[in-house]
Parts: C-alpha cells; sequence; structure tokens
C-alpha cells in the first residue's frame, strides 16, 4: 500500500504464475522517475517493507518508529505530480476491473429463458439455458481478460522484471488477446452499427423465434442453434466485449502506447 501511495504503482507486475514468481524473486526498483522525489527515508522504510524475507520485514512498532514516520512533521513536503498521475492510471484501472467484474455479475444474474417448445429436445435445451450462466465457464473468460489488463500494465512499464517480460513474449495465448485487441482498436467504428446491448437483445430474441417455431423436423438442429446461443461462453463474450471494449480502448490505447508490435 505504502508502494502504491508514493509512487502510483505496485511493485510487482504481471498475473497467475508470473506475478507469484516476481514477488517471491522479491526484486523491487526505486529508479523510475515517479521515485525521483520521494525522499531516501521513505524509499528505506519502503525496501524494509517489502523484505523477501519476512523475519527481516520491521514490526508495526518498528515503523511507527522509523525516522520518516516519526519525524514526519520535519520533513520537506513535495508535491509528487508524476505519482499523481500515475495514481490516476492505477484508480482508472481498478475502476475498469471492477467494470469488467460487474458484467460477469450480471451476465450470472440474467439468465435467458426460453418458452414452452413442443418436444422434449427442445425442453432438454430450455432447461440448459435456464443455466447457462455455468460459474467455472464465466470466472475463466473474466479471469482471462483481467490477467490480460495486468500483463498489459506490465508491457508498457519500462522497469518490467526482466523474467515476467521474457514469459510474457512467450505467452502465446497473451499473444493471442493482444492481436485481438489490436485488430478491434484498428478497426473503423460505423455509425450504424447495433448500439452496446443489442446483440444481446437479438439473442434473446432468435432464442423466442426458434423456440416456438412449430413442428418436428428440424428438432434437433433447433436444440442446437438454442444450446449454443444460450452457451456462457457466447453469452459472456458479447456482453462483456461489448460493454467493456469502449472504457478498455480509452485506457489502453494499444499502437500508442507498446513499445513493440508482437508477431
Amino acid at each position: 500500500m505504502l508502494h502504491v501511495l508514493l509512487s502510483g504503482r505496485l511493485p510487482f507486475h504481471g498475473s497467475g504464475k508470473r506475478l507469484q514468481d516476481a514477488i517471491t524473486r522479491g526484486r523491487v526498483t526505486l529508479d523510475t522517475p515517479e521515485w525521483k522525489h520521494v525522499s531516501s527515508t521513505a524509499k528505506d522504510l519502503v525496501l524494509k517493507m517489502l523484505a523477501l524475507n519476512p523475519i527481516n520485514r520491521p514490526t508495526i512498532s518498528e515503523i511507527l518508529e522509523h525516522p520518516w514516520i516519526r519525524d514526519r512533521d520535519k520533513l520537506q513536503r513535495i508535491h509528487l505530480g508524476d505519482t499523481v498521475e500515475e495514481l490516476k492510471r492505477y484508480n482508472a484501472r481498478r475502476k475498469l476491473k471492477a467494470a469488467v467484474q460487474t458484467v460477469a455479475g450480471g451476465v450470472a444474474m440474467d439468465p435467458l429463458c426460453c418458452a414452452d417448445t413442443d418436444s422434449m429436445a427442445l425442453g432438454t435445451a430450455s432447461e440448459s439455458l435456464n443455466e447457462w450462466a455455468d460459474e467455472e465457464a464465466g470466472l475463466e473468460a473474466i479471469q482471462k481478460i483481467l490477467d490480460s489488463l495486468d500483463d498489459i500494465i506490465a508491457l508498457q512499464d519500462a522497469n518490467c522484471d526482466p523474467d515476467v517480460l521474457t514469459g510474457m513474449l512467450r505467452d502465446a495465448k497473451l499473444h493471442e488477446l493482444l492481436q485481438l485487441f489490436d485488430r478491434i482498436s484498428s478497426s473503423v467504428i460505423n455509425p450504424s452499427r447495433a448500439p452496446p446491448g443489442d446483440a444481446i437483445s437479438r439473442c434473446r430474441d432468435a432464442i423466442d423465434i426458434i423456440s416456438s417455431t412449430p413442428g418436428h423436423k428440424y428438432g434437433r438442429e433447433k436444440a442446437e442453434l438454442i444450446s449454443l446461443l444460450g452457451s456462457p461462453h457466447i453469452q459472456t463474450s458479447l456482453r462483456t466485449l461489448q460493454c467493456m471494449m469502449v472504457p478498455f480502448l480509452a485506457v489502453i490505447p494499444f499502437r500508442a502506447r507498446l513499445p513493440f508490435v508482437v508477431h
């Protein structure tokens, strides 16, 4: 927390196992521009609190007796402009993550319901649609988006841990996500495109129409199509992409900020 308040950024970057490994290595650098105007006593306290060996970390009493805390009234007060800007970006990313999780929660609370059908196959499909918000699949999809956000932030950091950077450059799944986001950010927005959320509404309409179509001739195909349209992956993708891509691209303009192109 102290590291974030003084620099506006987290001490370790990456996601998943890469983040865990970075924390385990415990490499902390205070050479970024945000630390330029931070006092040496403040830096000393941060480094001690982030010591790799827990035994070497100060206790609460020792922290309160540290010169930076004890003599805070005597220290020079400087406006940390760079830190403030980093905190704004950090807060924007935090809000974006919260929005992604909110979308996931909204999906889980908004199941698609099918009309009564005249076949057992469609009835079975309807039951499965009412449970389309499969928790495991939904969490996995959302976690991939959240992890990609953390990885993108790490890619933009010139002082990123070399081991973390190497792992990201070799991550084929991350490359696919970056290429997808890059294609989205490079696409030309058509003014006649349906407004956000319209895809979900159209999907419901399609399911209702298919379900209400009489006859048994294409019962099996109808059930498969309804199951596909109501699957967790389709619904999560529709809602997440439509609701989140605009703020996502506003916070992270890839072409303008990535120092390299992933092939």
